[in-house]
């Protein structure tokens, strides 16, 4: 059986170019009813296998061809070997997945010029967009305690944990506390880590020239998140680490206030990610711009 993939992300298809060479092996870590995830080893690395509706994401390949997705979910099943045929294509057991006609995307976060009027503003609308839409259940009860000093919210056992490392993490921006986030909630991704991802994602854009914050990432990527949490969180914090998130994400953070409708396209399809992971990642993009907003001048 052959699968076509029609898209891809750009880096994956480079990599997987290398990794055939070498004849790099791996095997299937997940499958879901739209996604198939397969780690290949040595260098490590985790890449999704998506229908083309899952928004795109870094390492992730999709598929238009639903019946053929379908048939390749049927056959898989978690540890089934993976490796490249003679072709340099990859071999997921029996079945063949040609990426070679794929186009590609960038899921690569442009370094940009820190404008504080915009992030400002970024972050005023972005609050009040989640109080009004932000799905509850992660991380968000326990911000929007913080930012709003209401008190109409009656909080559950986690929100006050959560309330209180956010305190801990607006004191000092430090790795140690970074860490207390890290694997903490339930999920394929857990809310601390997709907090922590949209964290990453506007130091990454907006902080890179900080010495602090290039210290921050360089001490962050030399940590094991893997003996931490899910296999799927612990690349997706890695990927961030080096500027690389889901294309919604990366183009919300770089993008003009001016333009509102596509601001909200971008935050809608941000929150329509997992149960609550969309709203987790965007509370750590407003934690973010509150950051950014309240260092003025010295970032």
């Amino acid at each position: 059986m052959n699968i076509a993939i029609d898209q891809m992300d750009n880096k994956l298809k480079q990599a997987l170019v290398e990794y055939s060479t070498a004849n790099i092996t791996g095997e299937v870590v997940s499958t879901f009813e739209r996604v198939i995830n397969i780690k290949l080893f040595y260098p490590s690395c985790l890449i999704a296998i998506a229908t083309d509706n899952v928004i795109s994401a870094p390492y992730m390949m999709k598929t238009k061809n639903l019946k053929a997705f379908n048939e390749l979910q049927r056959r898989t099943k978690i540890g089934d070997s993976i490796c490249f045929n003679e072709k340099k294509l990859l071999i997921i057991n029996t079945c063949t997945v040609d990426y070679t006609p794929a186009k590609t995307w960038d899921n690569s976060i442009n370094i940009k010029p820190l404008n504080y009027s915009v992030v400002e503003n970024k972050y005023n609308n972005l609050k009040t967009y989640l109080s009004e839409f932000g799905k509850t259940g992660g991380i968000l009860t326990a911000f929007l305690m913080r930012e709003e000093g209401t008190h109409q919210i009656i909080p559950k056992m986690y929100d006050s944990y959560f309330k209180v490392i956010l305190d801990q993490l607006e004191t000092e921006l430090s790795v140690d506390n970074l860490q207390q986030f890290i694997g903490l909630g339930v999920g394929l991704t857990p809310s601390g880590d997709d907090f922590i991802t949209g964290l990453l994602s506007v130091l990454y854009c907006y902080a890179q020239h900080q010495s602090k914050i290039t210290e921050l990432i360089c001490s962050l990527k030399n940590i094991n998140f893997q003996n931490k949490t899910t296999h799927v969180s612990s690349y997706m914090i890695s990927n961030a680490l080096t500027g690389q998130v889901n294309t919604p994400l990366k183009d919300y953070i770089a993008l003009e206030l001016d333009n509102k409708r596509m601001n909200k396209q971008l935050i809608d399809s941000i929150i329509s990610i997992g149960s609550t992971s969309g709203t987790d990642m965007l509370v750590g993009v407003c934690f973010g711009f509150k950051y950014l907003i309240k260092n003025k001048g010295r970032v």
